[in-house]
């Protein structure tokens, strides 16, 4: 089994030009957003949070990407399996009204990232919507 610093170590070596780029405006992470758990009994839940924000960490150490004063955040979140195309074409990049809610998604961010989030003094445009596939986008 692959492990994250594997992936890592992989993209990098294969993206090692683009590094040295100019950087974009926007980053994204290609992960799915993970909310905070509410209570500490599910193991299972538990030890896919602490895998989830190994790769957060791992993932904004290799883009250099730290919250600053100001953060800007968007949570893009993976529509379900079952859910219709038709369904999906209305609903992307629209509001998501549902559960996880914004607090937590911000939270076992910022955790992942050992930051203390009462450092931001601002939080420019932080929204949670509908997309294809799960990912996190932050302005740099």
């Amino acid at each position: 089994m692959e492990t994250v610093h594997s992936k890592l170590n992989n993209f990098k070596e294969i993206n090692k030009n683009k590094f040295n780029a100019e950087k974009p405006k926007y980053l994204k992470l290609q992960i799915v957003p993970f909310p905070k758990p509410q209570n500490d009994l599910d193991e299972k839940i538990n030890q896919m949070y602490k895998s989830w924000k190994e790769e957060i960490k791992l993932l904004s150490d290799v883009c250099v990407w730290h919250p600053r004063d100001s953060v800007e955040i968007e949570f893009v979140i993976p529509f379900p399996n079952k859910m219709i195309k038709k369904k999906k074409a209305k609903l992307n990049d629209q509001p998501h009204k549902e559960f996880p809610d914004i607090h937590d998604l911000l939270s076992a961010f910022f955790e992942a990232l050992n930051f203390d989030e009462g450092q931001v003094w601002r939080f420019v445009n932080i929204k949670k919507v509908w997309g294809e596939n799960g990912q996190i986008i932050l302005k740099r």
